[in-house]
């Protein structure tokens, strides 16, 4: 079976055993209404949010390439840059209650 076969298939199989959620802010949601909109006019494509954005994950995976570079050009939000930092800290920093920053990078000889 070819990939674009298969991907229909997976569509149809999937789509009346919905079983996850998946929520969207306030913006998100405008902008998937935005989107199914432009289609429907544009286009005459008229689909739901649910398939628009299994479409969108299948796009997605295809060009995953094209789709990383696109998601390396936005910035990451404060809340997920002190995320990474506390993982990265914990992971890679050792820890010495008893000695200040300094000590552990220049020694105890300042």
């Amino acid at each position: 079976m070819n990939n674009l076969l298969r991907h229909w298939v997976s569509l149809y199989n999937g789509y009346p055993n919905m079983t996850t959620t998946v929520k969207l802010d306030d913006n998100g949601k405008a902008q998937l209404e935005k989107l199914q909109a432009k289609l429907r006019l544009k286009s005459d494509i008229k689909i739901d949010q649910f398939r628009l954005l299994r479409e969108l994950i299948y796009f997605g995976e295809q060009n995953f390439e094209d789709f990383l570079s696109f998601l390396q050009g936005i910035p990451l939000a404060e809340e997920e840059i002190e995320k990474i930092n506390k993982k990265f800290i914990r992971a890679y920093s050792y820890h010495y209650p008893d000695k200040t920053d300094d000590d552990v990078l220049y020694g105890d000889n300042l």
